[in-house]
């Protein structure tokens, strides 16, 4: 079975055919799979390096606290995600030239980072009485 598949690039419509659809699908999907078990496997250990250099810290540290660390990390993780996806997002669509786009685009990233770090360094400094963040 054959079919044939329109998309459009750079406004000139570009026909793909594919003889085996299922055969096609599964590369695809297999593919996508892949590179999300290496995204994760790479992210657990980058986590588990992370823990093991700062375990005299973590260490010093209560039990509350160690909790308090990580619900800091993901709450600024998230704070810097909602930012960058949808205020980044808002204020590039506004405009039509690509390279001023995505220029802008790199600019509310930039202050998303220094925002979620900025914050997370106080509720770090504040939460551990001082241990935590380290220059």
């Amino acid at each position: 079975m054959k079919i044939r598949i329109a998309e459009r690039f750079n406004g000139i419509l570009c026909y793909y055919e594919f003889k085996n659809v299922k055969k096609y699908i599964y590369e695809q999907w297999w593919e996508d799979f892949m590179k999300d078990i290496l995204i994760t496997t790479l992210s657990i250990a980058i986590i588990i390096y992370a823990l093991f250099k700062n375990r005299k810290t973590l260490k010093k540290l209560t039990w509350l606290q160690n909790f308090s660390v990580g619900i800091s990390y993901l709450a600024a993780i998230f704070l810097a995600f909602i930012l960058i996806y949808y205020g980044g997002n808002w204020v590039a669509g506004q405009f039509s030239n690509i390279i001023f786009k995505y220029l802008i685009f790199l600019v509310i990233v930039c202050i998303a980072i220094y925002l979620s770090v900025s914050i997370l360094n106080k509720v770090l400094n504040k939460v551990t009485n001082g241990i935590l963040p380290k220059s």
